[in-house]
């Protein structure tokens, strides 16, 4: 028997589920150290790294969207092929599939150390990360349709907790951590600027969730909205990270937003750690961006490779990550990786897209509405 993921064109979605899918796509577990990352760079300054990366990835959104509207019934891999021609098109989606691939497993090796750090550890990490593969190779099955449905469910115990931690952060920042400005020049702010915005992987989505939509013309403010939630709430981290530790902390410790969490305090409240309202954003964000860039790369294989047992892709591609994450040795690793695969986002997500985009509109691409 054939197995198919049930997405259907046919079951349209609200526009504005896009500024829920997009939250909820890039929050996850770097959210809490990548911190420590734009200020390897950027240093004290790198407030001002954020944000420039921010208005790059508001900008990145407004470009998607514009590309997204111009074939609103296909998703990137099919109107690729009508852009760039059949033997480009298949390299690109073939970059793609090994882009996420990469990233889900730096995601599952990413979690499993912070689980066995924070909470398990006797656990053997294959534990919870089978854990986390089985539920979200259940929701992968279903579609996108499900995930984003699922997604609106949860955003709220995603948003809520990083909202309070958020003017947690900011009720406690020195000022003087962020002086002097721009004493080691601009290309260290570049450099940050664009580590940040090549952080928020899982903006692509909007390229695949297009064709579910009711009415694409009403996409862009959902959008933005979303990409802008986002950019608030990290830049509330990072300039907390920066003004609340300082710059020689943040880059010392391992996680640099949980690190913060024992510095401020709320008078009147017992106790003065509160580190555990980042559990239940840090489960659901890990969680949710598994399962869609499960979804993402299962599906991708389906298309790219016209694969018909879609539920036999999904388990090959939860098994080939989880066996990938053994292959990374240790946390320096991890970092590393993470590194250079924020600036590999930065290509697939914004160079690559704008540079379709240009094609299109010079050769006057454009899909067929309903």
């Amino acid at each position: 028997m054939i197995d198919r993921m049930r997405d259907s064109v046919r079951d349209k979605l609200d526009p504005r589920v896009f500024a829920i899918t997009i939250i909820v796509a890039l929050f996850e577990f770097e959210t809490f150290t990548f911190a420590k990352g734009v200020v390897k760079f950027a240093k004290q300054d790198a407030w001002i790294s954020v944000l420039l990366g921010g208005l790059l990835a508001l900008t990145g959104t407004y470009l998607l969207i514009k590309l997204g509207e111009r074939f609103p019934q296909e998703n990137f891999f099919q109107f690729n092929k009508k852009i760039w021609g059949k033997p480009l098109a298949f390299i690109i989606a073939t970059a793609f599939l090994v882009y996420w691939l990469g990233y889900i497993v730096i995601l599952y090796k990413d979690s499993s150390m912070a689980t066995e750090f924070f909470f398990l550890r006797r656990t053997p990490t294959l534990i919870p990360m089978v854990l986390f593969a089985g539920v979200a190779l259940w929701l992968a099955v279903y579609g996108l349709t499900s995930i984003v449905r699922f997604f609106q469910i949860f955003v709220w115990f995603l948003l809520l907790p990083l909202i309070f931690v958020s003017i947690l952060f900011l009720s406690a920042v020195d000022l003087k951590n962020f002086f002097p400005i721009m004493s080691h020049g601009i290309m260290p702010i570049i450099k940050g600027a664009v580590y940040y915005a090549g952080a928020l992987q899982g903006l692509e989505i909007i390229l695949f969730l297009m064709p579910l939509i009711g009415d694409t013309k009403r996409t862009l403010k959902p959008a933005l909205i979303g990409t802008g939630t986002v950019f608030l709430i990290t830049f509330a981290h990072i300039t907390g990270a920066v003004g609340i530790l300082g710059i020689e902390r943040v880059q010392k410790e391992v996680y640099p937003g949980v690190a913060t969490m024992t510095i401020p305090e709320i008078p009147g409240m017992m106790g003065d750690r509160y580190e555990f309202f980042l559990t239940l954003p840090w489960i659901i964000g890990v969680f949710t961006t598994i399962a869609l860039f499960t979804y993402l790369a299962s599906d991708g294989f389906s298309q790219i490779f016209n694969i018909k047992y879609k539920k036999a892709i999904v388990i090959a591609v939860s098994l080939l990550v989880i066996t990938g994450t053994f292959l990374i040795p240790n946390l320096a690793w991890v970092s590393k990786l993470r590194e250079n695969l924020n600036f590999v986002t930065f290509s697939f997500v914004y160079i690559l897209p704008i540079i379709t985009l240009i094609i299109a509109a010079i050769r006057k691409k454009r899909g067929i509405n309903e």
